[in-house]
């Protein structure tokens, strides 16, 4: 697995042999199509994994990102990532779940321009929870994003776009995976895209 654009097209990412899905390439660059620049954006990596998203970020012009990952050996990988590729000083890893990544990140009082939710996928169950958090805890900056991916399958139980604060974009759908993109909602509800690749 690689970087795909940017600064550091090319390197490859460290990751465990198991524990982490990473998100495949076809999508990745599917979601960095429709992102555009990520010049000057602060970016969220939820259920970090690899770190594979926040680091095609970084690639891409992002000024820093923070990855949240309960998995201690995975944050280790993740880490020899991250100094292999000199970007430590606009990185910071935190060894916690999701939700206490949120709790520690609201206290700083800190907003992201972009944030992915990417967790495994037997716990898409979280996601529309976790999405009210995110908007609760004040983490978005008002023209941010949200990148939000799971299993097709669990699509027709999530019913993201019915989450107070949030808008749904856009919505695509990559064989098994679907990745639906979010925005704070400042009106109404805004028109919904859809297709499949």
């Amino acid at each position: 697995m690689r970087i795909i654009a940017g600064q550091l097209r090319g390197r490859k990412i460290h990751a465990p042999v198991s524990g982490v899905r990473p998100t495949s390439d076809r999508v990745r660059e599917s979601i960095f199509s429709r992102l555009g620049d990520c010049a000057g954006s602060r970016v969220l990596d939820l259920f970090a994994g690899s770190g594979a998203l926040g680091l095609e970020a970084i690639s891409r012009g992002a000024d820093g990102a923070v990855f949240v990952e309960r998995s201690g050996r995975v944050v280790t990988a993740l880490r020899a990532t991250l100094k292999a590729f000199s970007v430590e000083g606009q990185t910071e890893v935190l060894k916690l779940d999701a939700r206490g990544g949120i709790r520690r990140l609201s206290k700083r009082e800190v907003q992201f321009d972009l944030v992915f939710i990417d967790p495994p996928y037997a716990d898409y169950a979280e996601l529309p929870g976790l999405l009210s958090s995110v908007v609760a805890s004040d983490l978005l900056a008002p023209a941010s994003e949200v990148v939000v991916e799971f299993a097709s399958r669990d699509e027709p139980s999530l019913e993201l776009e019915l989450i107070e604060g949030l808008s749904v974009d856009s919505r695509r759908q990559y064989g098994e995976t679907t990745v639906v993109w979010l925005s704070p909602r400042t009106g109404g509800h805004e028109s919904l895209g859809s297709g499949t690749e």
